[in-house]
């Protein structure tokens, strides 16, 4: 919350995103903050609360504490889509039809269906996994890139927030515990671990009762559920290389011209503007950029670690690699 009031001071932003539950100050709480603060650039503009709370009558309540709308996690890209059309100024918004729309409407009118058989054809393994329904969450993300992105980010957090839980619980500090378990809830859904997300769910609500006791009777198991799932989705989409599949790459790499010095200052200066504006789209083309060079040691070590944190749009840790 603390990080979001400095970034209204210095920047005009046209519409404003705040989760509910965030630890420290909640998205309420900062709202009202941003609201009474002269010095910041946003005093009117729009602000949408994100909740895991589809109840009645939710609405009306976040719009009495200021929001102009609100919308439940796991977030839909058609509703999303929806509200930043009804929210963003008229004159920033351009709308231009995609190849796979102009796909669908050309004669793939099941163009979701053909994502999904896209999928299926290149990892199996992930629709065989007994608690994750693919379908499910594709439907909510609407992309194949962004679901296996999300994955990834999945299984690679893993042991960080299990052991951030456990800790949390350790201490009793049932309000931390409660926050990132609201969150584990919110990634398990997006990726379609539905069961994992409900037992989530029930440790979140025990955590809002200050039931320490169901907690502590729940815990482990639902943090051994995630750990199991987490390992069979990282080994349905890691392929691993065949011998003659790795002597290509090397050979190919070997072809490649190298990346001088000057030339990887360039790239990374570039990469700091893109991860100063939070532009993913750029990142990527930057780093589709740099795999036509081959890489010092240390520049690929260090390039690696940014397209990792870029995976997980950690925009702060990609400044950190690159100082």
């Amino acid at each position: 919350g603390d990080e979001g009031l400095a970034l209204t001071r210095d920047v005009d932003y046209d519409l404003i995103f705040l989760d509910h539950m965030m630890p420290g100050k909640d998205g309420i709480a900062t709202l009202h903050e941003m609201r009474a603060d002269e010095q910041s650039h946003n005093l009117r503009t729009p602000a949408i609360c994100l909740t895991a709370n589809a109840i009645s009558g939710a609405r009306e309540q976040y719009i009495r504490e200021g929001f102009e709308d609100y919308l439940t996690k796991p977030i839909e890209s058609e509703q999303l889509e929806e509200l930043l059309l009804k929210m963003l100024p008229k004159e920033k918004v351009q709308i231009r039809e995609t190849e796979e729309e102009a796909d669908a409407e050309g004669g793939q009118p099941d163009g979701g269906k053909a994502d999904i058989a896209k999928l299926m054809g290149e990892y199996p393994g992930l629709f065989g996994i007994e608690q994750i329904d693919v379908k499910k969450a594709l439907a909510g993300i609407g992309s194949t890139e962004v679901y296996l992105s999300l994955v990834r980010m999945f299984y690679e957090n893993v042991v960080e927030k299990t052991s951030e839980l456990d800790g949390y619980l350790k201490r009793s500090d049932l309000k931390s515990y409660t926050i990132k378990v609201h969150a584990l809830k919110s990634s398990a859904r997006t990726v379609g671990a539905m069961e994992l997300g409900r037992k989530a769910q029930l440790l979140e609500d025990a955590g809002k009762k200050e039931d320490a006791d169901y907690i502590r009777a729940h815990h482990g198991e639902m943090t051994d559920e995630y750990g199991q799932i987490a390992l069979l989705l990282k080994e349905a989409i890691s392929k691993e290389s065949s011998g003659d599949e790795d002597a290509a790459k090397e050979k190919a790499d070997a072809s490649k011209p190298e990346a001088g010095e000057a030339l990887m200052q360039s790239f990374y200066d570039r990469i700091r503007s893109a991860a100063d504006e939070m532009d993913g789209d750029l990142l990527d083309e930057i780093f589709g950029e740099i795999d036509a060079y081959r890489l010092a040691k240390e520049d690929a070590d260090c390039v690696g670690k940014i397209r990792s944190a870029a995976a997980q749009f950690d925009f702060d840790r990609i400044l950190e690699e690159l100082s």
